[in-house]
């Protein structure tokens, strides 16, 4: 058991919002949707405050729209494990 006196903050929400046919918000998510759509990302891994790529990808796909491409996400493989490993023992010593 500490001693320690904590102040935790207030928590503050967020603004709830309604999303009713044709309002504004719906049209921004819908414009924002549709931006998405024909985006191409590429998704690096983070290894400590790095990204790194691979050259083993794999594709990302809507749920709703397996032909579609969204873009791609590298996978990792020993190194990069490896990486990951020693990034985490090198942190946790400071």
């Amino acid at each position: 058991m500490t001693n320690a006196i904590y102040k935790v903050p207030t928590p503050v929400n967020e603004v709830v919002r309604s999303y009713r046919p044709n309002s504004e918000e719906v049209k921004k998510l819908i414009l924002t949707y549709r931006k998405m759509h024909t985006e191409k990302v590429d998704v690096p891994l983070y290894i400590g405050d790095k990204e790194v790529k691979t050259n083993n990808t794999q594709t990302i796909h809507p749920p709703h729209q397996h032909q579609h491409c969204l873009g791609e996400y590298h996978l990792a493989g020993q190194k990069e494990v490896d990486l990951a490993i020693n990034s985490c023992l090198a942190a946790r010593k400071n």
